[in-house]
């Protein structure tokens, strides 16, 4: 056995080997040339990306320019003042070659970087140390001939020389950037060409002024994706170039420019790869047209005894640009040809110390399979773990196949009910797939799965006959009744098999189940302490001795109801627990909902309309959101998030947000100020009758007398209306209403009262910020005192460095109650402090909801909760999140939140408002950067606005709306 061992080692060895030596050259070669490819494509989006970035800061420069003073400047005097905006923008990007404005009568002013060996510059005679050209054209008039001027910088814009130059002679209206861009809305860009200064390759970006009246542009060059393509070549013999419109080259690893100086623009030009170049206009043009699918295109070629590798793409968004490198396949498979040399001789050296390895392990097998044969056996019932499997024609290591062949058939029938089990999460879907693993694991004809419910009952949860699934509703719930039903005579995990006749069946099972004699095999199922979980049967064909015949069965059964139990068990306390967590959650809403009327059903109606908008999103098919999709747990992350988004506000205090005046908080204090003026009003009528008294007033004195308490009454009540309309909030706030307020908080009455007596602990400590003055003490009818600012407390605060990323601005101070402060607000009834307090909840949302250690597949819930109020543009809280960086998730429960804000009809305090009108306020905050456009565009078109509407809003606000209107 030795011998047929050893030579079955050696061929083993020799045939693995030479699979290896094959398999793992061609991989290697594979692998090397899909390398080069994945090299050419990250040179093409590095190419790309600094093209784009060329383009962005030209396009940039060229609106900043057009948009500055410059445009509207006549002088030349008054145009140079701009000379340090251009060198700056210059100095920003050295791609950047010059900026200029042509104006509309023939003027021309120019900017121009002059570098050390920069082609072209030879002719501009520039004096040493300069940095910069200033090229201007002057016209006086229509007729007069224009004016040349080279002014030239040093790196500080200190002028170098100054210089009248007659033949600098150039009318950019006559150009083709000037002619483009007055009839393009924007920015144009030149193809390239090359420029008539520097003879660089390179383009024009230019954009017309506001008002019309000039053009300016920006020159960059291309230079720097020369060596851009020289590092990303993927050998060192490799040749990059760029393509453009025609196929002419604008950019080359080799960068080769066959010109002298002085000669004609046209004479500069790159060169072909010679692979391409000498490999024919048909082989050419065949790879340049493959490059229209975007994707890399590779080819070969041989060109005389060289093969080469050709790679081609146009550029990501813009066809009109196409990346080609050649490289010699020699190179690109050199790793491969090295490493199929070393693994040859390795192959030698691993053969020639095999054959004397093999000898000994020969005669180690021979003695192991013997001893292994008894051990597999063992194996085989499930005693252990081990995974072999290996026949062969020698007795030994036969039976051991045999045996292991058995175990590797039950583990992998345990393991793929296991993994059945342990991956499903949808409790109704773990039943049904209990039962369909079990019957196919087992090969039973059908099975019934029983769970425990009360008083002792089992219920049916899941049946299955012939491959088909049964109504579980036609299956009779057992009791006590029925306790010599098989499922009702199981104990704990103990499985029994036993043999059921045609009338057995027929009665337990009448109508459900064919009635057929079977073979049954019934196992409990029972939780961690041992109480019942419920019971599973299984129906096999009929046997003679099924108690015998079956064990099997049953043994793999009983193994398994333990991990089954286990994850009923787990399963039905995480679907209690989502139950419970969905049902406190709507409980919060509800309470928040309830906590005041101004929000009616606000956070119920929230989570179905951004369920709507959710939907619609994943079904659409086109438009930005077709790629759009969510999982079962985003999903229910992004539901309770729209249930959760308001549920701060149950720290915002009710007086807060239901504020109807200036003056409210618990109670509306005109009341205190009414008293006041009535006080007032006392003492001048008791300063009167005093004086007419004391002074003997009578006749025409008396009523001389009388007449100024009237009018001094007819003040106070006209000051007091005054006041009292200026607490409604119904008009603006003017300058002359604060200055009057101001007077009549000039006015006084006597308090001979104490107001520190009947305090709570916090107003003692407000009024102990001042001495108590003695009394009696003349007070102001209106004030802001030091005991109507509250303090914010270092809890209240928002530190810079938060972990949330909060950037709302808060107030100094919790609250200013100060009379004069309130009746001053301009819109509205709310002060600073208050309207941050009604925008505090979003901040309380997310630090109440990160205070619950929700799972990993909830965690986002916190943030999607606390983001409805950002904007698009940046500018909304609490973090001043942007487009960039919100979900799209957390977009749609902004544009549900606003939806519902503005057509909800339970709004004690304003008229419901139609559907039409909601819209036109969307559409704007949409056009402002408010909301997600992409959104409210799906929120129309898919149908889920008039869908809502019909189910949530009043007949007669759903008025006539065309959607096209506000897409």
């Amino acid at each position: 056995m030795r011998i047929y061992v050893l030579a079955l080692l050696l061929a083993l060895l020799m045939t693995s080997l030479s699979v290896i030596v094959v398999v793992q050259f061609n991989a290697t070669r594979n692998m090397l040339i899909v390398s080069a490819e994945q090299l050419f494509a990250r040179a093409s989006s590095n190419a790309s990306q600094s093209l784009n970035a060329i383009a962005e800061k030209a396009a940039m420069a060229a609106t900043l320019v057009s948009k500055s003073a410059l445009a509207d400047e006549t002088s030349l005097e008054g145009r140079e003042k701009s000379a340090a905006m251009l060198a700056e923008i210059l100095r920003q990007d050295n791609a950047i070659s010059a900026v200029y404005m042509g104006y509309r009568d023939g003027d021309f002013f120019l900017m121009r970087r002059i570098t050390a060996g920069q082609p072209g510059t030879a002719r501009l005679a520039a004096p040493p140390d300069s940095q910069f050209l200033l090229q201007t054209i002057m016209r006086d008039g229509p007729s007069t001939p224009s004016q040349g001027r080279y002014t030239f910088y040093d790196s500080s814009l200190h002028i170098l020389q100054d210089r009248i130059e007659p033949g600098y002679t150039f009318d950019p209206r006559q150009r083709d950037w000037y002619k483009e861009a007055i009839n393009t809305i924007g920015i144009h860009q030149s193809d390239p060409y090359v420029f008539y200064t520097t003879g660089e390759l390179g383009l024009t970006f230019s954009r017309q002024d506001p008002t019309g009246s000039a053009v300016a542009g920006a020159d960059v060059t291309l230079a720097q994706l020369n060596k851009i393509l020289e590092q990303d070549r993927p050998t060192p013999s490799s040749v990059a170039v760029i393509l453009g419109a025609g196929d002419q080259v604008i950019a080359s690893s080799e960068a080769t420019r066959e010109r002298a100086e002085g000669d004609s623009a046209t004479a500069a030009s790159y060169g072909m790869p010679p692979a391409l170049a000498n490999a024919g206009k048909q082989a050419l043009s065949d790879i340049l047209s493959a490059t229209a699918s975007a994707e890399v295109v590779s080819r070969a070629l041989t060109e005389g005894q060289q093969r080469w590798r050709i790679f081609a793409q146009a550029f990501p968004g813009s066809s009109a640009y196409r990346l080609v490198i050649a490289s010699p396949e020699s190179e690109l498979t050199a790793e491969a040809e090295r490493i199929r040399r070393h693994l040859l001789y390795w192959c030698i050296g691993v053969i020639a110390v095999s054959i004397a390895l093999a000898l000994v392990i020969a005669h180690i097998i021979a003695g192991s399979l013997r001893r292994l044969e008894s051990k597999a056996h063992d194996i085989g019932l499930l005693r252990f773990n081990t995974r072999h499997k290996n026949r062969s024609f020698i007795v030994e290591v036969d039976r051991l196949g045999l045996a292991i062949d058995k175990l590797e058939t039950t583990v992998q029938r345990l393991l793929s009910v296991s993994k059945a089990l342990t991956s499903e999460e949808d409790y109704t879907a773990l039943l049904d797939l209990i039962m369909s693993s079990t019957v196919e694991a087992t090969e039973a004809r059908g099975a019934i799965l029983y769970l425990d419910a009360t008083d002792g009952k089992l219920e049916p949860a899941c049946a299955v006959m012939d491959g088909a699934h049964v109504d579980i509703a036609r299956i009779p719930v057992l009791d006590r009744q029925q306790r010599q039903h098989p499922a009702m005579a199981t104990a704990g995990t103990a499985g029994r098999v036993s043999a059921a006749s045609r009338a057995e069946i027929s009665r337990w099972y009448p109508d459900t189940i064919a009635a057929e004699d079977f073979t049954l095999v019934r196992v409990g199922l029972s939780d961690r302490k041992g109480l019942r979980l419920g019971a599973l049967l299984l129906f096999l064909a009929p046997s003679e001795n099924p108690e015998r015949d079956r064990a099997d069965i049953l043994a793999f059964t009983s193994a398994i109801s333990g991990l089954a139990s286990s994850v009923i068990e787990t399963a039905r306390l995480i679907h209690d627990q989502r139950k419970t967590i969905f049902g406190m959650v709507e409980l919060v809403a509800s309470a928040i909902d309830q906590k005041s009327p101004y929000t009616g059903a606000h956070c119920q109606r929230v989570p179905v309309l951004t369920e709507m908008i959710a939907k619609a999103a994943i079904a659409t098919t086109e438009g930005p959101l077709k790629d759009f999709s969510m999982t079962a747990d985003e999903q229910q992350s992004l539901n309770l998030a729209a249930w959760l988004h308001d549920c701060g506000k149950v720290t915002t205090p009710e007086y807060v947000i239901d504020k109807s005046t200036k003056l409210e908080t618990i109670y509306n204090r005109i009341h205190e100020i009414r008293t006041r003026f009535e006080v007032a009003k006392r003492e001048a009528e008791a300063h009167c009758w005093r004086d007419i008294a004391e002074q003997g007033l009578a006749g025409a004195g008396r009523q001389a007398r009388l007449d100024r308490l009237a009018q001094q009454w007819a003040e106070l009540d006209a000051d007091f209306a005054f006041v009292a309309a200026c607490n409604t909030g119904a008009e603006p706030i003017q300058p002359e209403t604060i200055a009057r307020l101001n007077s009549i908080a000039g006015k006084s009455f006597t308090r001979t009262l104490s107001d520190r007596l009947g305090l709570s602990w916090e107003e003692e400590a407000r009024l102990a910020r001042t001495d108590a003055p003695a009394l009696p003490v003349a007070e102001p009818l209106l004030a802001d005192s030091p005991n109507h600012v509250i303090e914010r407390q270092e809890r209240d605060k928002i530190a810079p460095d938060n972990p949330w990323g909060f950037t709302i601005n808060v107030p100094t101070v919790l609250y200013n109650r100060g009379e004069i402060y309130n009746l001053s607000i301009r819109r509205g009834t709310l002060t600073d402090e208050e309207f941050y307090k009604i925008k505090e909840h979003a901040v309380s949302t997310i630090r109440m909801l990160d205070k619950i250690p929700f799972p990993a597949h909830l965690n986002g819930i916190r943030y999607l909760a606390g983001a409805h109020h950002e904007r698009m543009d940046g500018n909304g809280y609490p973090c001043s999140l942007d487009a960039r960086e919100l979900s799209i998730p957390a977009r749609m429960i902004a544009v549900a939140d606003v939806f519902e804000a503005l057509t909800a009809a339970d709004r004690p305090y304003r008229r419901a408002m139609p559907l039409s009108r909601a819209l036109s306020i969307m559409a704007s905050m949409r056009a402002e950067g408010h909301i997600d456009g992409d959104i409210f565009a799906l929120f129309l078109t898919s149908g889920a606005c008039l869908s809502y509407a019909r189910a949530n809003m009043k007949p007669e606000q759903i008025d006539a709306v065309e959607i096209a209107d506000y897409l």
